[in-house]
């Protein structure tokens, strides 16, 4: 193999688990271990560096639970006989998507309008006749316990853009705070929820409920 031919294979910019797979990529098998971790119950936080794998790792977890198996054959996970579980309905947020303040309440109205995608075209769908809290407590009330997956990669990434602004920082932590509080209230739903972050800050009560 030339050069080129072995640097096209590494996964350069890429943290998709599926493409990886359907381009070929270069991709160390860690299935074992996100099997083991995907077996686990109980919300679980994982704070590392940047550049550290946690999308990747996100990933993974989104195509294991929304389509099992299908791209995991001939990898650890399959061949050890390690995943016996069906599929569920998969929530993904990337809060590393927002990161402007250049409008009033921009990040509330964007965190809105995600959850909205993510539960667009589900069985039921996030409504908005109510306050954003209400709307999602209402939705959720629908599902039936363990259908859902909650994956949210790099929670502090809308905190730490704005650091500098105590008041857009409040406002960004009360939003998070309100979140995680409903999705605690309504844990009977989630069979499993994944939550990723470069800082873990202290004493902001964004997870005054999820013991994480």
């Amino acid at each position: 193999m030339n050069n080129a031919a072995g640097i096209d294979k590494l996964p350069l910019n890429v943290t998709s688990f599926s493409e990886m797979i359907s381009q070929s990529k270069i991709y160390v098998d860690k299935t074992d271990l996100v099997g083991t971790i995907a077996l686990s119950k109980g919300p679980l936080f994982l704070s590392r560096p940047r550049r550290f794998g946690k999308s990747t790792l996100v990933n993974t977890f989104h195509e294991l639970f929304a389509n099992g198996l299908d791209k995991f054959k001939g990898l650890k996970i399959d061949q050890q006989h390690i995943w016996q579980d069906h599929t569920y309905q998969v929530i993904h947020l990337d809060l590393s998507l927002f990161k402007s303040i250049s409008e009033k309440d921009y990040f509330s109205n964007r965190l809105y309008e995600l959850l909205k995608q993510q539960f667009k075209g589900h069985k039921h769908c996030f409504t908005d006749e109510y306050s954003r809290t209400e709307a999602l407590s209402n939705t959720l009330d629908l599902y039936p316990e363990c259908s859902l997956v909650l994956l949210v990669d790099e929670y502090d990434a809308p905190l730490t853009q704005v650091l500098d602004n105590n008041a857009e920082f409040i406002n960004r932590r009360n939003e998070l705070s309100a979140f995680f509080q409903t999705i605690k209230s309504y844990s009977s739903r989630f069979r499993f929820i994944f939550i990723t972050g470069v800082a873990r800050f202290s004493n902001t009560s964004i997870f005054p409920a999820l013991t994480l």
